[in-house]
């Protein structure tokens, strides 16, 4: 699955005209001082991104967690390491069945 193209840039897509600037570039910064979105905006699209997983492999995968949180780098410093941390969860089974 190429989750960049499959997951993310739909959600993406979802919350242009709520305030985000995020732009459909793996380098967009979504965590830190030169982040695109605001804290509550995070939020919600990294939610969007859980039901988007679900909706299209059947999967919950939870991504706001004191484990996610605390890797480093962190996987939600930009578009493109977000990406990556979803390929791999799916490709080693780590998000779960519903």
């Amino acid at each position: 699955m190429h989750a960049l193209e499959e997951i993310i840039y739909p959600v993406i897509d979802v919350l242009q005209g709520t305030g985000s600037e995020l732009v459909k570039d793996p380098r967009t910064v979504l965590f830190g001082l030169d982040a695109s979105l605001d804290s509550i905006l995070l939020v919600t699209f990294l939610t969007g991104i859980e039901e988007q997983v679900q909706a299209r492999t059947g999967k919950k995968l939870r991504l706001i967690t004191p484990e996610t949180l605390a890797i480093e780098p962190s996987p939600f410093q930009t578009l493109g390491s977000l990406a990556a941390y979803l390929d791999k969860q799916l490709q080693d089974g780590r998000a779960g069945q519903t």
